[in-house]
């Protein structure tokens, strides 16, 4: 029903006007082109999460700080 995942939170990147998402059945970054519709996914790189943990463990709130850092809130 999800072929490219869901994502629960969305944040707006401040710089670009594009939303960020963790992908809750993939693992990757969601990246969402609101005027276009189009959605791109990155892959996590490794170490940027918390040991043993994946995108699609840590989706409660995704939100940027305002020198442009995606944050995702773990559950």
């Amino acid at each position: 029903a999800f072929p490219q995942g869901r994502v629960l939170d969305w944040a707006v990147n401040p710089d670009n006007g594009l939303l960020y998402g963790a992908d809750f059945n993939h693992g990757d970054i969601a990246v969402l082109d609101p005027v276009l519709g189009e959605r791109t996914d990155l892959p996590v790189f490794e170490g940027a999460l918390p040991f043993g943990t994946q995108a699609k463990d840590v989706y409660g709130a995704a939100w940027f700080n305002s020198e442009g850092y995606l944050f995702v809130y773990p559950w």
